[in-house]
């Protein structure tokens, strides 16, 4: 990459930082305010905004990789292809119940907790769930595949 393009990419990831810490700290100054509320919203929007870039950065790299060569682009079809899986298993095993925890009601009363939004975080934390099981499970297999060889 070109050093024009490297230093404008830093900038964004500066910026992008900056934001981050400015609204975190927004919300923790206005923790027990009326504001909090909103606060957290705007909290939680600006994740999913560094979500999806992060997301589309990552397919992005996957589909450039994939034209490199045929087996880059077998590996890349197969790592999206795992993770389709993962979210599919994770959509089959969720569910729209609406869990009882202290305040649910309130969320439901003000329609922030609907049906679709509880099998939604639901689908999110099975995922998780998966991943992480994965991650140790391939910690353990690298650990003992070396006893084995």
């Amino acid at each position: 990459m070109s050093s024009k393009v490297t230093r404008i990419l830093t900038i964004i990831l500066w910026v992008m930082l900056a934001l981050s810490a400015l609204f975190i700290g927004l919300l923790l100054d206005k923790i027990d305010t009326p504001q909090m509320d909103s606060l957290i919203n705007l909290n939680l929007r600006w994740a999913y905004v560094l979500f999806g870039i992060a997301a589309i950065v990552a397919v992005g790299f996957a589909i450039y990789g994939m034209f490199q060569s045929g087996e880059k682009a077998k590996k890349s079809l197969m790592a999206i292809g795992a993770v389709v899986v993962v979210f599919v298993i994770a959509r089959l095993l969720s569910s729209s119940a609406i869990p009882t925890f202290y305040g649910a009601q309130a969320m439901v009363n003000k329609g922030t907790l609907t049906p679709e939004i509880a099998q939604f975080t639901d689908t999110l934390l099975y995922a998780t769930y998966i991943l992480f099981g994965g991650a140790i499970l391939s910690v353990i297999y690298s650990g003992l595949s070396r006893f084995w060889k």
